[in-house]
């Protein structure tokens, strides 16, 4: 009779272990070259920051740099490259004697500019970029 208990607890411990189980999910996640963002599958999630193979920024350009993007609504999101040639064309303009209130922003797609940013963008320049 002192078998029946240890067999009834060896067949409950079996019964127990047979509901563990080990699951292995697999996920993939494809992201395009040069995409960046934000991406999931299921309970992963990937954040893909673009490459930084540009030359640093000289000391003018990250004085701009910093000063447009502090004044600056959407377009202060533009690529530092972006913003430096929007504040190289706005040097052109000014040396040909465009007042800073009158100068036109090239912007770029996906972003819109609201009224002053020009005024900003040639201040800026005109502190740091311009000769």
């Amino acid at each position: 009779m002192k078998r029946l208990p240890a067999v009834l607890v060896l067949a409950t411990a079996a019964v127990l272990l047979a509901g563990c189980t080990s699951e292995t999910t697999e996920e993939n996640i494809t992201v395009t070259p040069g995409q960046t963002g934000t991406f999931s599958s299921g309970d992963t999630t990937v954040v893909v920051e673009p490459e930084d193979t540009a030359a640093p920024a000289s000391s003018e350009d990250a004085a701009y740099l910093t000063e447009v993007r502090s004044k600056l609504g959407d377009l202060a999101s533009a690529t530092d490259d972006q913003l430096v040639s929007l504040g190289e064309s706005t040097c052109e303009q000014l040396e040909a004697g465009t007042p800073a209130d009158q100068v036109i922003l090239v912007v770029p797609a996906g972003l819109s500019a609201q009224p002053g940013d020009g005024v900003i963008v040639a201040q800026a320049a005109q502190a740091t970029l311009c000769d």
